[in-house]
Protein backbone atom coordinates (compact mmCIF):
# COMPACT_ATOMS: atom_id res chain seq x y z
CA UNK A 1 0.00 0.00 0.00
CA UNK A 2 2.72 2.70 0.75
CA UNK A 3 4.50 1.53 -2.75
CA UNK A 4 0.85 2.63 -4.39
CA UNK A 5 0.50 5.37 -2.88
CA UNK A 6 3.85 7.70 -4.15
CA UNK A 7 3.41 9.55 -6.71
CA UNK A 8 6.23 7.72 -8.58
CA UNK A 9 3.94 4.45 -8.46
CA UNK A 10 3.18 3.33 -12.51
CA UNK A 11 -0.10 2.00 -11.20
CA UNK A 12 0.04 -2.04 -11.34
CA UNK A 13 3.27 -4.53 -9.46
CA UNK A 14 5.76 -6.43 -11.17
CA UNK A 15 7.73 -5.62 -14.48
CA UNK A 16 5.43 -6.27 -17.62
CA UNK A 17 8.07 -6.22 -20.06
CA UNK A 18 9.32 -9.92 -18.78
CA UNK A 19 5.92 -11.27 -19.24
CA UNK A 20 5.58 -13.48 -22.48
CA UNK A 21 3.26 -16.25 -23.90
CA UNK A 22 5.72 -18.80 -22.98
CA UNK A 23 6.42 -17.60 -19.33
CA UNK A 24 2.71 -17.57 -18.78
CA UNK A 25 1.92 -20.77 -19.94
CA UNK A 26 4.78 -22.28 -17.93
CA UNK A 27 3.24 -20.75 -15.10
CA UNK A 28 -0.66 -22.21 -15.89
CA UNK A 29 1.60 -25.69 -16.02
CA UNK A 30 3.52 -24.90 -12.56
CA UNK A 31 0.26 -23.73 -11.53
CA UNK A 32 -1.83 -26.59 -12.66
CA UNK A 33 0.55 -29.23 -11.08
CA UNK A 34 0.44 -27.74 -7.57
CA UNK A 35 -3.93 -27.71 -7.38
CA UNK A 36 -4.19 -31.24 -9.16
CA UNK A 37 -0.88 -32.34 -6.21
CA UNK A 38 -3.16 -30.39 -3.19
CA UNK A 39 -6.29 -32.04 -4.71
CA UNK A 40 -4.88 -35.42 -4.81
CA UNK A 41 -4.14 -34.96 -1.16
CA UNK A 42 -7.27 -34.29 0.01
CA UNK A 43 -8.69 -36.80 -1.89
CA UNK A 44 -6.50 -39.14 0.15
CA UNK A 45 -7.28 -37.72 3.63
CA UNK A 46 -5.31 -34.36 4.47
CA UNK A 47 -7.45 -32.36 6.28
CA UNK A 48 -8.39 -29.33 3.87
CA UNK A 49 -8.49 -27.19 6.85
CA UNK A 50 -4.82 -27.48 7.22
CA UNK A 51 -4.03 -25.67 4.32
CA UNK A 52 -3.67 -22.06 4.54
CA UNK A 53 -5.16 -19.57 2.61
CA UNK A 54 -4.49 -16.69 0.34
CA UNK A 55 -5.37 -14.41 3.11
CA UNK A 56 -4.09 -16.18 6.17
CA UNK A 57 -0.64 -15.71 4.67
CA UNK A 58 -0.48 -12.21 3.83
CA UNK A 59 1.55 -9.44 5.85
CA UNK A 60 -0.28 -7.63 7.75
CA UNK A 61 0.98 -4.07 6.26
CA UNK A 62 -0.75 -5.15 3.23
CA UNK A 63 -4.59 -6.13 4.43
CA UNK A 64 -5.84 -2.70 5.02
CA UNK A 65 -5.79 -2.68 0.75
CA UNK A 66 -7.37 -6.43 0.79
CA UNK A 67 -10.66 -5.55 3.26
CA UNK A 68 -12.85 -6.20 0.07
CA UNK A 69 -11.24 -9.54 -0.77
CA UNK A 70 -10.33 -10.76 3.31
CA UNK A 71 -14.55 -10.49 3.50
CA UNK A 72 -15.36 -12.09 0.91
CA UNK A 73 -12.72 -15.01 1.20
CA UNK A 74 -14.65 -15.27 4.98
CA UNK A 75 -18.22 -15.08 2.93
CA UNK A 76 -16.70 -18.02 1.02
CA UNK A 77 -15.70 -20.25 3.80
CA UNK A 78 -18.73 -19.53 5.80
CA UNK A 79 -20.54 -20.75 2.93
CA UNK A 80 -18.21 -23.80 2.44
CA UNK A 81 -18.56 -24.83 6.17
CA UNK A 82 -22.36 -24.30 6.11
CA UNK A 83 -22.82 -26.83 2.85
CA UNK A 84 -20.57 -29.64 4.55
CA UNK A 85 -22.54 -29.45 7.82
CA UNK A 86 -25.73 -29.40 6.20
CA UNK A 87 -24.41 -32.33 4.66
CA UNK A 88 -22.83 -34.07 7.63
CA UNK A 89 -19.30 -33.69 5.86
CA UNK A 90 -17.78 -31.72 8.47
Amino acid sequence: MRIAKTEEWPGYFGAPRFATAAMGAQEFVRSSQKLNEVALQILDGLDYRAIPRFADEMDPLNVAGEQGQLDYEKGVEKRQLEWLKSRNLQ
